[in-house]
């Protein structure tokens, strides 16, 4: 049997599974190690791992946890070789690794959670919505924008200036956030403003921005709620210089999310989230 020297060590921190212990010096001390997370951390039972219980575990949870507890003589030689700290941070890892493969495969199991794409889904209508994004530079913050879009059933979503396209200049990480969401949403790229405007010309023009007479959200007024608009466009700007004020002088309310914490502002993304949800619950209320 591989033997290396044993340290003590205080375990601090969340989840701690015991206040002392003795880092690993053989195997069986690796897998206790691991046994010791799995429960205590991931309120995971080892006895479902170790009886092969595939039902209620799934197939890829299985095969990391054995990975671990039967590695080759020359791996394990190496494992028990390492520094203390990075053999009990291999098998916090390892729990973690395999707390989220036996998640996955319960969740696919269950009845009553959905947590996939249903393709039989019928499309519902579209809303008098449309989400104008203005050189907005991030390329994840656009698909999950383009995920909000499809949620809401956006009309449209437009894509201004330097902002990125599912099939343009950074199109690969927008589509890798919007996880197929552009397949749903009538994407359209404007290379200037005055495009734009020719795109929601008839819709109630908000700029979503934080500046002094901005109207909170909650008392914002929105598309069909002033007058005969076809509905609403949100317009979202820079991520860090925000709308610009030549877009500002077009709109027609400037809106902002109340802050009640120590921040100005949310992230592009949540904002836009925020507000395309009020303007659906609105526009389902009439």
């Amino acid at each position: 049997m591989i033997q290396v020297r044993s340290h003590a060590m205080r375990v601090v921190g969340r989840g701690s599974y015991s206040s002392t212990r003795l880092f690993a010096t053989t195997n069986r001390e690796r897998i206790d190690l691991l046994h010791n997370f799995l429960s205590s951390r991931h309120e995971i039972d080892p006895q479902e791992l170790t009886d092969a219980n595939c039902e209620e575990v799934g197939e890829s949870a299985l095969r990391t946890y054995k990975t671990y507890v039967s590695p080759s003589v020359a791996k394990l030689e190496t494992f028990l070789s390492h520094p203390p700290h990075m053999v009990t941070q291999a098998a916090e890892r390892t729990s973690s690794q395999i707390a989220h493969l036996v998640n996955r495969h319960r969740a696919a199991r269950s009845e009553t959670l959905r947590n996939s794409d249903d393709a039989n889904k019928p499309m519902l209508a579209k809303n008098p919505l449309i989400m104008v994004l203005v050189d907005v530079r991030s390329s994840p913050n656009v698909g999950q924008l383009m995920r909000t879009a499809d949620a809401v059933a956006c009309e449209k979503f437009v894509c201004v200036g330097i902002t990125p396209t599912p099939d343009g200049l950074g199109g690969s990480k927008v589509k890798k956030v919007s996880l197929g969401s552009e397949k749903f949403v009538d994407v359209v790229r404007c290379e200037t403003w005055a495009d734009a405007l020719v795109e929601i010309e008839g819709y109630w023009k908000v700029g979503l921005e934080t500046v002094n007479g901005a109207v909170e959200l909650w008392d914002a007024k929105f598309g069909g709620e002033t007058g005969g608009e076809k509905g609403t466009a949100i317009i979202l700007g820079n991520e860090v210089t925000g709308i610009t004020a030549r877009v500002l002088e077009d709109v027609d309310e400037i809106v902002e999310i109340p802050m009640m914490g120590g921040k100005n502002s949310l992230n592009v993304a949540a904002a836009g989230a925020v507000v395309s949800y009020e303007v659906l619950r609105r526009h389902q209320r009439k």
